[in-house]
């Protein structure tokens, strides 16, 4: 197939059309399971960054070329496009230098591929003149450039509005959807921002005008209780891992991650906690491992005395149990059809300016016309460093529980997350966070709804995990992986795969130094994960995302304002009629991630 020129432009490119321009190069595309997912992504990039498609192969060749490789993957797309995001860094800092704007050139990629051998020196020849990652808010995370997929941080500052999306289906059960250009939500209409792309389920169905509109409000049932003195223990199912292995041969050990030297974790350094025993770790029998501080590990090994010390040479790791996934069941007797959740994390003012919220006003009034169930909303609400001119924090807070009332329907079910990272608000400064206190002489609307960080609830069902930790970001600092298939693994599922596996939804210890944690009882439980949650939100300073990882739907909706008045939040439009009886909601859902800048006329 050759694409028309509007499709060989944003993207479009179909299998056989990849394959062939590879072939060209002896490059070939990566396993055939993935083969689908691979194109589909390529086409994404294309679009997003609005590249030729014919650019964007011969760049991504050139690319591969240069470090050596021949065959494309999931893990060589997200290195190439944290050099395509470079590039534009650089661009812009030069746009900005000389006042005037000089187009991206990627011809100098073709040129690389026309001579031979095709080693050349891809940097100098392209002329990418800075290593510097695209921080936000000044972020230092320097085991950060390991993984390319984590140097590109929540920047927008590059984005354009996009032209119409293709669709098409791949191997994994879903389709991936090229953003739209209309500024229309996929399946429904309401929003004002164009939709840079979305995830769908192979089985969902798009509802019609008034898709997710309900008479009835969405039923709230909070499963995380906020109690102080809660001694529940922390389940890790490491004791039925322990009990199935007592037979076994080889000697069991259980215990926790930490760094032998109180530096960062190595595999030189690590060791493993028992409580009452302290065992250096030696990985050289074990291929594929991945650990970080504070990980609860059941290890199969056995055990020396070397030096006087302790060392355990492990064998392999027993994995606990699997956290189950409830089935959805119908409500009442008059079930809702659909389930649309909007969801932001703040700051949501631009500027110094604590009441320039026409984006925010905006966002409301998109939540009541899209037809949508529930909206949730991350703080922070009044970001720290925020010049607050004459209002009080708690003011700012009521002037935005008043737009709430103003513009949101009654039907919408409106929940409220604190950060106590970077709020100003009247938030304890400590993790788990309580939930919000309404400012004094405020009457809150019945459907406005204050919930701790993390917290546990359903909606119609619906199982939900969210926090505003940043426990992403923070496991990226510090979790170590040893793997012969590294470069082609998917480091973001890796990480969330964590807390499925530690059933904690900050597992990580000793947390991150801007986290104000204190570990407990008290504290570690109320950060149980006691079942696996058919979607867990987690908004972070990372690239905005979405995955399906062990069929729950993860997201990261980005920033609502990163301070020039742009930024993301996300949109769940779930088809409950279709759902109920599953387990996962993945193939009956779709999520779009929405940019809040305007397109130009």
């Amino acid at each position: 197939m050759t694409p028309s020129t509007d499709e060989t432009h944003f993207g479009g490119m179909d299998r056989p059309f990849v394959q062939a321009h590879l072939d060209q190069f002896n490059c070939a595309l990566g396993a055939e399971d993935e083969l689908d997912e691979i194109v589909n992504k390529i086409n994404a990039l294309c679009t997003t960054h609005s590249i030729g498609a014919l650019d964007f192969l011969d760049g991504l060749i050139a690319f591969m070329k240069n470090g050596k490789r021949t065959t494309v993957s999931m893990q060589i797309l997200d290195n190439y496009e944290h050099q395509v995001l470079l590039r534009m860094n650089d661009s812009e800092k030069r746009r900005k230098a000389t006042k005037r704007t000089a187009p991206l050139d990627y011809r100098k990629e073709r040129e690389v591929l026309k001579e031979l051998p095709f080693y050349a020196d891809l940097f100098a020849a392209a002329n990418i003149g800075t290593d510097e990652p695209l921080l936000d808010d000044s972020e230092e995370c320097g085991v950060l450039q390991q993984n390319a997929e984590f140097d590109a941080f929540d920047d927008d500052q590059n984005y354009a509005p996009q032209p119409k999306m293709q669709k098409t289906s791949n191997s994994s059960s879903a389709a991936v959807h090229l953003p739209v250009g209309n500024g229309c939500a996929v399946g429904g209409g309401g929003f004002v921002w164009p939709a840079k792309s979305s995830f769908t389920g192979a089985a969902f169905v798009a509802g019609g005008a008034n898709c997710g509109q309900s008479a009835a409000m969405p039923n709230l049932r909070v499963i995380s209780k906020w109690e102080e003195n809660s001694g529940e223990k922390n389940d890790d199912g490491l004791d039925e891992v322990e009990n199935q292995a007592s037979s076994s041969s080889s000697p069991l050990l259980v215990g926790t991650i930490c760094p032998t030297e109180g530096n960062s974790l190595s595999f030189q350094n690590a060791s493993l906690s028992t409580g009452t025993r302290v065992f250096s770790l030696d990985f050289g029998h074990v291929d594929n491992i991945s650990i970080y501080p504070g990980m609860k590990m059941a290890a199969k090994c056995t055990v020396e005395d070397c030096h006087g010390q302790q060392l355990c040479r492990m064998q392999s790791v027993v994995e606990p149990p699997m956290l189950e996934m409830p089935k959805l069941e119908p409500i009442g007797q008059q079930p809702n059809t659909r389930l649309k959740v909007v969801i932001a994390r703040g700051p949501f003012f631009s500027g110094i300016m604590a009441h320039s919220a026409d984006q925010f006003v905006q966002l409301l009034s998109s939540v009541a016309a899209s037809g949508a169930n529930a909206l949730i909303l991350f703080g922070p609400f009044v970001p720290q460093g925020m010049e607050l001119m004459t209002d009080s924090p708690e003011a700012i807070f009521s002037d935005l529980l008043v737009e709430i009332d103003q513009h949101i329907p009654a039907n919408v079910r409106v929940l409220i997350v604190p950060n106590a990272q970077c709020d100003q608000l009247n938030a304890l400064p400590s993790f788990p966070t309580p939930p919000l206190i309404a400012p004094q002489n405020d009457t809150v609307p019945n459907n406005v709804t204050f919930l701790s960080d993390p917290a546990l609830f359903e909606l119609d069902s619906v199982h939900f995990a969210v926090s505003s930790s940043e426990i992403l970001l923070h496991l990226c600092k510090t979790e170590i992986c040893k793997s012969a298939n590294v470069e082609n693994e998917d480091r973001m599922r890796r990480l969330i795969s964590h807390l499925f596996r530690a059933r904690s939804l900050y597992p990580l210890c000793p947390c991150d130094q801007n986290l104000p944690f204190a570990p407990s009882a008290s504290a570690n439980a109320k950060l149980r994960l006691p079942t696996k949650p058919h979607v867990m939100v987690l908004p972070s300073l990372l690239q905005p995302v979405t995955k399906v990882v062990d069929d729950c739907v993860v997201l990261n909706p980005g920033r609502f304002d990163r301070g020039k008045g742009t930024g993301t939040f996300s949109v769940l439009d779930l088809d409950l009629s279709s759902a109920v009886g599953a387990t996962s909601i993945s193939p009956f859902c779709e999520v779009s991630l929405f940019s809040t800048q305007q397109q130009q006329q």
